[in-house]
């Protein structure tokens, strides 16, 4: 039947939302767009007002411009999605170049960003309650971003995103709950509020920031910017440490015995891996020549930087390359590694006893196994002491804020480390007596998550470029769990990040792939729907 509506003359169909608009929705939708419009405006006056205040004040147009250079920049990044934010800081995280071992004329090309990255900013402005790193401030607005967008439902991230592996999601939950249990558990114990911040401080991030990458990177083809960013990000960094010894220290007669932090080891030993998996994986003629100048490059870079756990780390990753592949890539590399073989054993015998030139990464290799100097000798000490903190925590540890138990009285080092009996080389043993078995279980077990899962979506993995995302995604894990055996691999926070976007691809991985189907559970039962 026609209907009448009240204030009209015509006669409109009986169809559902077929009617004329009602005065009321026009005064309620009008305003909405209007106060958009007068803050927008509201904003442009302020910003101009302020950029003339500012000029007046100092004549200086570059501070006149600040506001709206400000203003610009929280412009796009509201705009910009969270996936691009992340790759530009882990460019910046992987290029940045921070001498490790500085003598006589400090460098300085990167230092400003170096500084407010990496070194706690209440030491910059002179806030004390700035007790964090910029970095870390990134994290905190990257955080409250995608809190905004989650609340608003925007979808300039959600499109196109890949769900990632609720049973990854529930132990990274697990890891985030066990360090905050075990603050409490230490604290209740008599332990060291500050002191535990310097220990947890990583550790807390990483599930925070795999939390993050689920969210802001929407799958695998992701994985391909990530790739990208983080090749150029760590080719720049070794060119700049480079530079540095060639301009700043060798120069003076300073031959420092390492490059950069021991931190770059997962990083360089990451991207070496990336390209010898890419090729292997689609060997083609065209790929030979920039997959020999970049590797050539990263191990240029581990040379000059000089860590034998770096070296420990690449050959494992390889090693695990070679177990991965399947076909002709395999027969090929069996066939011709026992024509090589003996040529390998000559090399590692005669770097038993040459440590420089092509002998160096052997050397470092077979050292290892020997350990005869004091720095070795200093770590199975506080390995052993490491082990006795273990024993009376073995369940729930000592829990954050206590030192290990000093059983064998060390050299002291606190003049070079203040803290050194709160955060041990041995990250491993370390957390074991932390956290005890349950506790290191908790923390420890996403990375486990993420090797079975990165090693399952391998053996489901449909294409070469899949195939090499979960080699490369294990690589990174099982460096970094090297790293933390061999020397405070849970304390970098170049390492922390790198790893928590892997645990993060590796989830979504593993549902592209089918290695982890829709709808499992962690009991193996489906769900519904």
């Amino acid at each position: 039947m026609p209907y009448r509506v009240a204030g009209h003359s015509d006669i409109a169909p009986a169809i559902p939302g077929a009617g004329p608009k009602l005065a009321s929705d026009a005064l309620f939708a009008a305003p909405v767009a209007s106060r958009r419009g007068i803050v927008a405006i509201g904003l442009v006056v302020f910003i101009a007002f302020s950029d003339i205040a500012l000029f007046v004040a100092t004549a200086n147009p570059l501070i006149a411009a600040a506001p709206a250079i400000a203003a610009a920049l929280a412009f796009a990044i509201w705009k910009t999605p969270l996936r691009h934010l992340i790759y530009a800081l882990l460019f910046l995280a992987c290029a940045v170049f921070a001498p490790a071992d500085v003598q006589g004329p400090v460098w300085s090309v990167m230092r400003p960003v170096q500084d407010f990255l990496f070194v706690y900013l209440n030491r910059a402005t002179g806030i004390s309650a700035l007790a964090i790193l910029g970095i870390e401030a990134l994290y905190v607005l990257l955080f409250g971003l995608a809190i905004i967008r989650f609340s608003r439902s925007s979808d300039i991230d959600a499109r196109g995103r890949t769900p990632g592996v609720n049973a990854l999601s529930a132990l990274v939950a697990f890891s985030f709950a066990a360090v905050l249990g075990l603050e409490l558990w230490g604290i209740l114990r008599g332990g060291d509020f500050r002191g535990s911040l310097f220990q947890f401080r990583q550790l807390f991030w990483l599930p925070l920031l795999t939390w993050l990458a689920s969210y802001a990177l929407r799958g695998p083809d992701d994985w391909r910017p990530v790739a990208r960013v983080v090749t150029a990000g760590t080719c720049i960094k070794i060119a700049l440490g480079i530079y540095y010894l060639m301009h700043d220290q060798w120069p003076i007669g300073v031959y420092p015995k390492v490059m950069t932090s021991h931190h770059d080891s997962v990083l360089f030993v990451a991207v070496f891996f990336l390209w010898c998996a890419a090729w292997m994986h689609r060997p083609r003629v065209s790929t030979i020549i920039p997959t020999m100048l970049v590797c050539g490059w990263l191990l240029l870079g581990l040379v000059l930087n000089g860590r034998r756990i770096a070296y420990v780390s690449l050959f494992a990753s390889l090693a695990i390359l070679f177990i991965l592949l399947r076909g002709p890539a395999k027969r090929w590399l069996t066939r011709n590694g026992l024509r090589v073989l003996p040529l390998v054993i000559v090399y590692m015998f005669l770097a038993r006893t040459h440590s420089g030139g092509v002998f160096k990464p052997g050397n470092a290799i077979m050292s290892v196994s020997t350990q005869e100097d004091a720095s070795s000798t200093w770590r199975d000490a506080e390995n052993f002491n490491l082990l006795a903190t273990l024993r009376p925590n073995l369940l729930l540890g000592s829990g954050w804020g206590h030192e290990y138990h000093e059983v064998i009285k060390l050299d002291d080092i606190s003049r070079f480390m203040p803290q050194y009996r709160l955060v041990a080389h041995n990250s491993i043993l370390w957390l074991l007596g932390i956290g005890g078995i349950l506790g290191f279980l908790l923390l420890w077990l996403p990375i486990v998550a993420g090797v079975f899962l990165a090693t399952r979506s391998y053996h489901f993995a449909r294409d070469a470029f899949e195939r090499t995302a979960a080699a490369t995604i294990v690589a990174v894990l099982v460096a970094f769990a090297n790293q933390a055996w061999g020397d405070m691999g849970t304390q970098g926070g170049v390492t922390i990040l790198l790893v928590a976007v892997s645990l993060a691809l590796a989830g979504k991985l593993a549902r592209t792939t089918g290695a982890w189907p829709d709808g499992i559970r962690l009991t193996g039962h489906r769900g519904h729907g």
